[in-house]
């Protein structure tokens, strides 16, 4: 294996956690997502609408694993159906999405390790970066969990059009790394970690990076990729 020289994370569940739903107040945070759109619904209703939603639904994995612009518009969409307001544009449902989502975003915090393990990459010379499948809010989240200083660059799924696993979104980085650089990065020089066997470690493999499953839930060893 080549000499590694940069090193490329997954966000969620990898630096941060993302949190589990059933602590979040499903209440407050679609309540202030209306209002950001100018509805200001009965705390009551608003509960009672959440209770009509199948638990299923609000417990579903693509609320943590990159689906989360869709799974809060969705949700919103049954609110406002439930509460006969049915006559919201695109536009205004989409804010109001993006609000929830910026709540959401409030409510995660940094794994302890993150910090230590940037700052000891960076000692060590190596280039650092971020692909996160997401909904064009990564800078963002990285910005205000004081990640950014240690990156490179971000890659937001939403923002090239791709999403891992596709072996497009890493060609991408590999792209990133390589400019403006004397001697171009090659994707065996770089690491991929990130919390998802399938969607990280494995797709990162298939487009020639060292991916490296981050077993935060010691789950079953898989001799594909290192852990």
């Amino acid at each position: 294996m080549s000499k590694i020289k940069a090193v490329l994370f997954d966000l969620g569940n990898t630096l941060f956690k993302l949190g589990k739903e059933e602590d979040w107040d499903w209440v407050a945070i679609h309540k202030e997502a209306l209002e950001k759109i100018g509805l200001n619904i009965d705390e009551e209703k608003l509960q009672q609408a959440i209770l009509g939603i199948p638990k299923e639904i609000l417990t579903e994995k693509g609320v943590l694993y990159g689906e989360i612009y869709h799974f809060h518009k969705g949700i919103l969409k049954r609110i406002l159906e439930s509460v006969g307001c049915k006559d919201v544009t695109n536009g205004k449902l989409h804010a109001a999405t993006m609000s929830a989502r910026e709540v959401i975003s409030s409510l995660q915090s940094l794994n302890d390790d993150a910090l230590p393990c940037l700052e000891r990459l960076t000692e060590k010379g190596l280039r650092l970066g971020v692909i996160s499948n997401s909904e064009g809010l990564t800078i963002i989240d990285c910005e205000r969990m004081g990640l950014a200083q240690y990156l490179e660059f971000v890659i937001d799924s939403a923002h090239v059009g791709v999403r891992k696993p596709d072996i497009m979104i890493f060609q991408i980085a590999i792209k990133v790394l390589q400019l403006n650089c004397k001697n171009p990065l090659q994707p065996d020089e770089v690491m991929y970690v990130g919390n998802e066997l399938e969607t990280d470690a494995l797709g990162a493999k298939a487009a020639g990076l060292v991916g490296v499953w981050l077993n935060r839930d010691d789950q079953r060893i898989d001799s594909r990729v290192p852990t």
